[in-house]
Formats: structure tokens, sequence, C-alpha cells
């Protein structure tokens, strides 16, 4: 309806109910203009914001969520040949100061243009009517790239991260660059003290346990980041922050740590002046002696059987570890792993179980029995 706000002027209020931000405006006293997807504040906002108490309060939510406000990888700079640093803030952080900045509009189009998803996100700041449009284009996933996983939940996960990384980049835009830099700050310090505060050789541990689910041994990790001894404490925080990342589905565990092939599992050359003949694709064996001589596992039973008795030995023993590796192979519970996992992937998933029981074994028998 048409009515004349405090200084005469006719505004267009909006008497719905907006799923947005602006319903909360509007019913706080504000009238509010619109304009397709953008909004703009006919009269001065209730709460106007403090930047102050803004920064403070973001400070202090840093201190606090540490890794999780922040990414920080090393990528490979192919045109220069060289390793470069990638960092910056995660959407948790942009979601944090959004949250205490307050009178914030957020306005997502999202829509599929060819093999590409489109997210048009426009972010109003409804006390100063300033206005930001961001255009985020992803290329929408294959079945090939789906790996080891259910296409569409697979679908799903990357629709996910890309609307958020959309979110991030829009709302980036509009709250002061600042504050996003020096929360980046402050939870790493945080982060940091921490470590010394917990001792160097504890949190060196606890890292490596952390990527033991996924895979990840420490040859790998040493391989990247160089021998676990002579880290300190900054070097672990990047190793927690890539633990973070990994957890929360921005870059898989393969990208930043690489996996390494063994002397053990690099096959035997042909002899000379011979080429080798390409075997027929059968289904690999896992390696006998582990789970023979160590789990007293019969390997004449099928992969997934084997598969079977390997996990609940795991949870068992660990729950949280088996947890963990579930949670790798984007699983809810054992039965359901069991019976969808063929083949390879059953194989792999088989011998990460294996080596996981038999690590923990260690662990328990040089008394540093893990939770």
């Amino acid at each position: 309806m048409n009515e004349k706000d405090k200084d005469g002027i006719d505004a267009q209020v909006y008497d719905g109910e907006p799923d947005t931000a602006v319903a909360a405006a509007v019913a706080s006293g504000q009238q509010a203009l619109q304009i397709k997807t953008q909004y703009h504040t006919a009269v001065s906002v209730v709460k106007p914001r403090q930047l102050t108490k803004v920064r403070q309060q973001v400070f202090a939510e840093a201190e606090l969520a540490g890794p999780a406000f922040y990414y920080h990888w090393q990528a490979q700079d192919r045109k220069n040949n060289r390793s470069v640093t990638v960092e910056g803030a995660t959407v948790h952080l942009l979601d944090a100061i959004a949250r205490y900045f307050g009178n914030l509009a957020v306005d997502i189009d999202e829509r599929i243009e060819g093999s590409f998803w489109v997210f048009k996100v426009t972010v109003v700041d409804l006390e100063t009517g300033y206005n930001s449009t961001r255009t985020y284009r992803q290329k929408i996933p294959s079945k090939s790239q789906a790996g080891k996983y259910d296409y569409d939940r697979y679908y799903v996960m990357e629709y996910q991260k890309a609307q958020s990384k959309a979110r991030r980049n829009a709302m980036a835009g509009v709250v002061p660059k600042d504050i996003i830099d020096k929360a980046i700050v402050v939870a790493k310090d945080a982060v940091i003290r921490g470590i010394t505060a917990g001792g160097i050789a504890v949190a060196r541990e606890k890292v490596l346990n952390f990527f033991l689910p996924y895979g990840i041994n420490k040859a790998r990790i040493e391989a990247v980041v160089g021998p676990m001894d002579g880290l300190g404490a900054t070097e672990i925080a990047e190793l927690r922050n890539y633990a973070q990342q990994i957890k929360d589905g921005e870059v898989s565990a393969d990208k930043i740590f690489p996996p390494i092939e063994t002397e053990e599992e690099k096959p035997d050359p042909p002899p000379k002046g011979k080429t080798e003949k390409k075997k027929d694709a059968e289904t690999p064996k896992p390696a006998v002696l582990d789970l023979e001589t160590d789990l007293g596992i019969d390997p004449d039973l099928p992969v997934n059987e084997q598969l079977l008795i390997v996990a609940n030995m795991l949870l068992e023993v660990s729950e949280s570890r088996c947890r963990g590796l579930l949670d790798v192979w984007k699983f809810d519970s054992i039965k359901e792993m069991v019976e969808k996992l063929k083949d390879k992937d059953a194989v792999k998933a088989l011998r990460q179980f294996a080596k996981a029981i038999i690590e923990w074994r260690q662990q328990e028998k040089n008394g540093d029995i893990p939770k």
C-alpha cells in the first residue's frame, strides 16, 4: 500500500511475509522500498549499529572459533612454477560479522545456465541503503567426479559449498574489510596460544590422530610440511586449519596431502627387452599379512565380509575413529558402507579400517591410549 513517510515522501511499504531479513526490519517499525530483489530503507533503523561494539563482539568470537574462521593452504602457481599461499575468511566468519553488524538483508537468486550453477547474491545494508550484488558461477560436477560418493549426495554437497562461497563473497563486499582481516589474525593467534599452552608434543600427536581417519598418515603429512619433530606452534596451527577445511568439506585431504607411492606399492619393472602385458582386470585383494596375522581375518572371505568384521573391530576399540572413517566415506553406518562399497573402494576402506586398528593398538601398547 502507498503511504507518506515522516518526510512526506511516498513509500511502498512491504507488508507481506517475506522470508528475509526485511521482514524483521519492517516488523521493527521500518518502511522499506522493494525494487526487484533490492531493498532500500525509507526511514532510520530502530537500532543503529555501533562499529566499536561490533568489532569487540566479532573478535571475541574469533578467539573461540579459531580455525573455523579462516582457510589457509598452499597451491601451485603453474604459470610461474611456484607455491603460493591461499588464505581468506570462511563463510562462518562472514556470517558472524553479519550477525553482529546487523540490519543486513541477503537475497539469493539461483539458476542453472548450461552446465553451470549461477548464484546472484544481493546484500543490502538497511541502515545506509547501500547495495552490493555479486554473481558466482561454478561448473556442475559430472558423475565421474563423484568418485566413491553417491552422485546425488555429491551433487548436493558441491551445491551447498558453491552457495556458501557465493554468500561469503557477497557479504565480504559490504562489511568493513578491516574487521575481516583483524578477525583472521585474532583467530590465528588464539590457535597458536592454545597450542603453546598445551605443549607442542601433545599438539603434534593430536594433529596426527585427527588425520588418521581420513587415510592421511605421518609420511604424507611430512612430505608437505617437513619432519613433525621440527614443527613449531605456527606450523601446527596451519595443520589444524587444514584439518578444519577438510572437516568442513572445503578441500579434499588428497589435495592437501597427495598420496605417496611407497616402495612396497611400486610394481616390479618388466624384464629387459620385454614389454609388460596388460592383465585382465580383476578385483585387487587386500594384503594378507596385516589382516590374517595381525587381525586374525580369514583372507578367503569376500572383501565386504572382511570389511564388516574389521569395521566392527574398530568400533569396539575406538568409536570416534570408526565414526571418523565413516564420515570420510560419507556413510551413516557400517551396514550402509558394507552394502554400497564395491571392488576397489571396498578394498581401500578395508585397508584404512585395518590400519586404524593396528595404529590404535600400537598407541595402546605405548601407553598413549587415544580418546
